[in-house]
């Protein structure tokens, strides 16, 4: 599992974001500033995140107040 081995983690950051973008781009969804920063800390560790923690860490990144996102962005990102 890739998570778990050593790896270059910014590729795998960027990947990610390279995925997000195409999909959100099919799905006619927009991956705006704040999604992206949220996918990149939720990719940060390769573990599950909380939202609160996850809007902790987005708190400080921006150094705002963090509009929380639409659980249904999300759902249609990546659904099941």
């Amino acid at each position: 599992m890739r998570g778990f081995e050593p790896h270059d983690h910014g590729c795998c950051i960027a990947e990610a974001n390279s995925a997000a973008e195409q999909r959100c781009a099919t799905r006619s969804l927009r991956l705006t500033a704040v999604r992206r920063q949220v996918l990149e800390i939720l990719l940060q560790k390769h573990v599950a995140s909380g939202a609160y923690d996850t809007l902790e860490h987005l708190h400080y990144a921006l150094s705002s107040t963090p509009i929380p996102l639409s659980p249904d962005f999300l759902s249609a990102l990546f659904p099941r």
